[in-house]
Parts: structure tokens; sequence; C-alpha cells
């Protein structure tokens, strides 16, 4: 992934972890997600890039983190 993919990763992150939510419930974990957007086809991820996604996500008001930076409140 390139720097220029991020902005695409986060939206396509964005939506998978609302995406869990809204169909599971609970919160999705950096792995859940990863598998999600992979499934989307339009970016490659893995956790650690899901991962890397959450504190710019944070950042922008998206996504409540827990402590630990990779678990959503």
């Amino acid at each position: 992934m390139t720097d220029g993919d991020a902005p695409d990763l986060d939206v396509r992150v964005k939506l998978a972890v609302y995406g869990h939510f809204a169909e599971t419930g609970r919160r999705p974990t950096p792995e859940e997600v990863a598998l999600r957007v992979a499934a989307s086809g339009s970016v490659e991820a893995d956790a650690a890039s899901v991962r890397d996604a959450y504190p710019r996500l944070r950042a922008q008001r998206v996504l409540f983190l827990e402590p630990d930076g990779a678990s959503i409140r």
C-alpha cells in the first residue's frame, strides 16, 4: 500500500467497521475488518493496515478506540 492508498483504505475500513456493527451488534477485530475490506475488492488490506488506519479514523472522530489503539469501544 502506498500513502496515496490511505484515504481509500480509511473509507473502506470505516465502512467495514460500521457494516460489522450493523450486522452483528458487536465491535469487529482488525482481522474481521481486513476480511471485509478485502472482500470489497477495491484495496488490499490486512490486520496491520487496518490497525494503521484506526488512528487516522480516530483523529477524524470516526472511531473511539480503547487505550491499546487496536480495539474499538
